[in-house]
């Protein structure tokens, strides 16, 4: 919902299962299955991928409403954080009802569209204009695929940290001086936000983009 709310339905009896708030209390800009699967975990696929909280991606245990790993990356020409990861604060069991200030808000920035691969890994696009894939369990293999052409990509590589004991992708900028400036963004890149990425499913595994000022994009 617009306040972070997420309900589970039991589609057998017609009933909410479960409900919990992200611990955001904002909008929920995307949500999608994940099936993939942690090493060495038994409970079954019965987890989302939920972008929330500005430039935030999570797996989620629908089931236990627990966070169980985050992935997020530095926000528009910014080059630290200045907070940890709002998803790794607890969920809340009680739900808090929006004021008349939340639904004013501006919740446009941000992480828009959240798009599971065949390989495991997922793409992420939103108001930045950039396109990332991220790996979940090798984030050295995480990248920008793309982005604005004023934007050195190479000066972006991604590190794992841990916040109350979840693990955390975070993207990190090199010093302008150290970048080596070979991979610049792509000037066939949007110019306005991205708010929807889909696969076609072909032998080129071609993937479409669509930004807010109606233009289509397809990669390869």
């Amino acid at each position: 919902s617009n306040f972070g709310v997420i309900s589970l339905f039991d589609l057998r009896f017609l009933m909410c299962a479960k409900r919990w708030q992200h611990p955001c209390q904002t909008d929920l800009h995307a949500m999608t299955p994940f099936d993939d699967v942690i090493p060495s975990d038994t409970s079954g696929n019965c987890r989302v991928l939920i972008s929330a909280g500005g430039h935030e991606t999570a797996v989620w245990n629908v089931f236990e409403g627990k966070c169980e790993q985050i992935f997020r990356n530095l926000d528009e020409n910014a080059t630290s954080y200045a907070s940890g990861p709002v998803a790794c604060e607890k969920a809340k069991a009680t739900l808090r009802s929006p004021t008349l200030r939340d639904l004013q808000m501006d919740n446009a920035s941000g992480i828009r569209v959240v798009l599971p691969l065949p390989n495991g890994g997922f793409l992420t696009a939103g108001s930045d204009k950039f396109m990332r894939f991220w790996h979940p369990h090798r984030y050295e293999y995480s990248y920008c695929m793309c982005g604005p052409s004023r934007k050195d990509l190479s000066s972006y590589y991604y590190s794992k940290k841990i916040y109350n004991g979840i693990s955390v992708v975070e993207e990190e900028a090199r010093n302008p001086d150290v970048a080596s400036g070979k991979q610049k963004g792509s000037n066939a890149c949007h110019e306005d936000c991205i708010l929807d990425l889909a696969l076609i499913d072909s032998q080129d595994r071609i993937i479409l983009s669509c930004s807010r000022d109606g233009i289509v994009k397809g990669w390869k």
